[in-house]
C-alpha cells in the first residue's frame, strides 16, 4: 500500500488536486493520502489534516498575521510524515507554505513530487537552486516552465495543463438551460465578472469591477453575470453591491465564461479558462498597497494574466492597481465591444493558448510520474 502526503493551499490547488488523486487512485486502488486540501480532495478521498480555508491567507501582512498557525500546521505535517512512514509527498503550487514544508520534509528522507510549479521563472529565479536541492521532479503544466528547469538542471516533466483537461471532460449545459437558470435573456449580451476566490479578494476587486460592469452594460446594453466561488462569497457581493442588476453564478463559473461575450478576469486561473474558452477580456488586479509594494520589487516580467504570459503576448489588456477603475474598465471594454472586427481578432488570437498548452491529460501523466518514481525507489 502507497501513502501520500498531498499539500494544496487555493481552490485552484485543490481542483487539480483533487483529479490527480481520483487518478492515482485508479491506477493504485489501495492508495491512501492525507494532508491539506479542500472539499473537491476530500471528495476523493484526502484525510484532511488541515482545510484550504485554513491558510487562505493573501498578501505579505496577512502572512505574518498568521504565521503562529502556519508553523503550527507544518510542524503537524512533518511529524505525521515521521510517525506514518508516508512513502512521498506531492506539494501543489502555494510556494509560501510548500517549499518551507520541502525544506523539512527532505531532512526526512521523504520523496517530493511538486506539481504545478511555483512562478519562480517571474519573480523568484534565485529559489531554483532551493528547489533542485528539496525537489525530487518537478511536474510543470505549462511548456515554458520545463524549458526554463532543465535550463536550471532540475528535474522535470511537463505533463499538461490541468484546465486543458478539465475543459475537455467538461459536459456544457445547454445555453438556453444555462441562461434560464440565472434569469438572463438569451438573445442579450452578457458581460461576465470574476473578481476573484477569496474574501479579500472579492472586498478590494468586486467594489470597482461591479461599478465598470455597471458603466459597461450600461453603454452597450449587456446584462451582468458575477462569478462567485462559494455562496458566503455570493452573499458578500450582494452586501457589497446590495442591488438587483446583476446575477451571481455560484460554482458555475466555467458554463458563465462558455456563454458570455466579454469578461472582467481578476488574474490568475480564470484568465486562462477564459482563454481557452475563447472569451476576450481585460485582466484586473488589485491587493493592499504593501503587497503590491513588494511584489512589485520581486517580479522580473512585464505582464501578470497567465493569458498573456503563455501567448508571450498581450492578448488582454491588464488594469493592475491604481489603474483599476470602474473607468479603465469601461474603456478597454468599449475597445472591443464597439468594434466586431477587433474581437474577432480576440478571440483568433486566444486560440494561440490552447494550441501552446497542447492536448496531453495532466492528472494521468503527473499520476504515471509519481507512482513510476515511488515504484522505482522501493524496488532499489
Amino acid at each position: 500500500m502507497t501513502k501520500l502526503m498531498i499539500v494544496a493551499g487555493e481552490r485552484s490547488g485543490d481542483m487539480h488536486g483533487a483529479n490527480l488523486l481520483r487518478e492515482l487512485k485508479r491506477r493504485e486502488p489501495s492508495l491512501e493520502a492525507f494532508g491539506v486540501g479542500g472539499d473537491e480532495m476530500i471528495a476523493q478521498g484526502l484525510d484532511a489534516r488541515f482545510h484550504i480555508d485554513d491558510l487562505a491567507f493573501l498578501g505579505f501582512a496577512e502572512v505574518v498575521k498568521h504565521l503562529p498557525f502556519i508553523r503550527k500546521a507544518r510542524r503537524a505535517l512533518v511529524e505525521a510524515a515521521r510517525s506514518e512512514r508516508i512513502d512521498g509527498a506531492v506539494l501543489i503550487d502555494y510556494p509560501g507554505f510548500n517549499l518551507s514544508l520541502a525544506k523539512k520534509l527532505a531532512r526526512e528522507g521523504v520523496p517530493i513530487h511538486y506539481y504545478v510549479s511555483p512562478q519562480v521563472w517571474a519573480w523568484g529565479v534565485g529559489r531554483v537552486k532551493k528547489i533542485k536541492r528539496l525537489v525530487d521532479k518537478m511536474l510543470t503544466t505549462f511548456p515554458f516552465e520545463a524549458e526554463f528547469y532543465r535550463k536550471h538542471g532540475v528535474e522535470v516533466e511537463y505533463v499538461g495543463n490541468p484546465l486543458v483537461e478539465r475543459l475537455a471532460d467538461r459536459e456544457p449545459t445547454p445555453r438556453r438551460a444555462f441562461f434560464d437558470k440565472y434569469g438572463l435573456n438569451e438573445s442579450k449580451r452578457t458581460l461576465f465578472v470574476a473578481p476573484g476566490s477569496r474574501r479579500h479578494e472579492v472586498e478590494t476587486i468586486f467594489p470597482i469591477a461591479i461599478e465598470g460592469a455597471r458603466r459597461t452594460a450600461r453603454r452597450f446594453d449587456m446584462q451582468i453575470l458575477v462569478a462567485a466561488a462559494s455562496a458566503r462569497l455570493a452573499e458578500r457581493m450582494r452586501e457589497i453591491a446590495p442591488t438587483d442588476d446583476y446575477r451571481v453564478a455560484v460554482g458555475d463559473s466555467i458554463d458563465a465564461m462558455a456563454n458570455a461575450d466579454y469578461g472582467f478576469v481578476k488574474s490568475g486561473t480564470s484568465t486562462l479558462e477564459a482563454a481557452l474558452l475563447g472569451l476576450p477580456m481585460t485582466v484586473m488586479y488589485k491587493t493592499s498597497r504593501l503587497t503590491y509594494w513588494i511584489g512589485s520589487r520581486l517580479v522580473k516580467i512585464d505582464r501578470i494574466g497567465m493569458v498573456n504570459i503563455v501567448a508571450d503576448e498581450m492578448i488582454a489588456p491588464e488594469l493592475i492597481q491604481n489603474n483599476l477603475t470602474p473607468a479603465r474598465l469601461e474603456e478597454e471594454a468599449a475597445k472591443a465591444l464597439s468594434d466586431d472586427e477587433r474581437l474577432a481578432t480576440t478571440r483568433k488570437k486566444l486560440e494561440i493558448v490552447r494550441e501552446r498548452l497542447g492536448e496531453k491529460r495532466a492528472s494521468e501523466n503527473a499520476a504515471k510520474s509519481i507512482l513510476e518514481a515511488l515504484g522505482e525507489r522501493s524496488a532499489r
